[in-house]
């Protein structure tokens, strides 16, 4: 037990570390590449966070030789981002909520909204093309989409 308690510590002590080690990796990429700081966390930090988790589905797609195999990379790719949209926008109000109720923050909450309504506007219209797909029959249709 005691061993599994300590195997476990140390397990979570090199995934800490090794996201410390990406995050700090992926910052100094996009500033010697010259990207603005909102590029390197919503692009560069992105696409490097989510490829591994990506990469899976989209193998299921294209290799998988059964239709439960290509639904799962399906339901994989339409899913995640719905809920990741349905847990952090709710814990994002409930944390600025209670942030102003403790008085941590200040009153005023600054906000891009030109680049919130951008983000916002390419995931709904990634999201809809991709759900557009999902739910027809022709293959060639969905690689075009995929590429």
């Amino acid at each position: 037990m005691f061993l599994s308690l300590l195997l476990f510590l140390v397990a979570i002590g090199i995934i800490l570390g090794g996201a410390a080690v990406f995050t700090n990796a992926v910052e100094w990429l996009g500033r010697r590449l010259g990207i603005s700081d909102g590029a390197i966390g919503s692009v560069l930090a992105g696409i490097a966070t989510a490829l591994p988790e990506t990469l899976i589905p989209v193998i299921a797609i294209f290799e998988g030789t059964t239709q439960a195999e290509t639904d799962i990379g399906i339901g994989a790719i339409l899913g995640a981002p719905l809920m990741l949209g349905t847990l952090v926008l709710p814990l994002l109000a409930g944390f600025l909520l209670l942030l102003g109720w403790m008085r941590k923050r200040a009153g005023h909450f600054e906000l891009d909204y030109p680049a919130v309504r951008h983000d916002l506007g390419f995931f709904l219209a990634a999201y809809g093309l991709a759900l557009l797909v999902s739910v027809n029959p022709l293959a060639p249709v969905r690689y075009v989409a995929a590429i």
